[in-house]
């Protein structure tokens, strides 16, 4: 299968625990993510994500659709969210810190939309943190797109 490079118009979504994310104290709406919500997973060799687009239909209907295609392999709660990054702008944030990275589309099974941050490198603090305050900054709770594609299978 060729290799899919992402448009840098497009965006890519990363499943956040209640750990990854802030909150504010006295409204409880998120205000971000934190920065070791980009840091590699156990036995990943690069950053796990969705391609947004990768589904038709307006932002609502195509979140709803990467909540359920994750959900495939993945618990993905109503106390959970989603940061959405644009390509182009997580390229050039790790760009600033010399790691070229490449975003690409690697379906997996069960989750068609899946995409891969390759040559990311998790070791520099301030890259995340620059991931989590730029690039990654918008964060939306994942209830409502839940709420569009419910109810949920039972994982296998």
């Amino acid at each position: 299968m060729p290799t899919v490079y992402l448009p840098d118009e497009d965006h890519v979504v990363r499943h956040l625990t209640p750990r990854q994310f802030i909150r504010d104290d006295e409204t409880k709406e998120i205000v971000g993510c934190l920065p070791h919500a980009f840091e590699l997973r156990e036995g990943e060799g690069f950053l796990s994500a969705n391609w947004l687009e990768y589904f038709d239909g307006g932002e609502s209907d195509a979140l709803a659709a990467t909540a359920f295609a994750i959900s495939q392999s993945r618990a993905v709660r109503s106390s959970h969210a989603f940061a959405i990054g644009n390509v182009a702008a997580i390229k050039a944030a790790c760009s600033e810190f010399d790691v070229r990275v490449r975003i690409v589309h690697e379906p997996d099974a069960g989750n068609e939309s899946h995409a891969a941050v390759r040559r990311f490198k998790d070791d520099d603090l301030e890259l995340l943190e620059l991931l989590a305050q730029d690039a990654w900054s918008r964060v939306i709770e994942a209830k409502p797109p839940l709420d569009r594609v419910g109810p949920w299978r039972a994982r296998p």
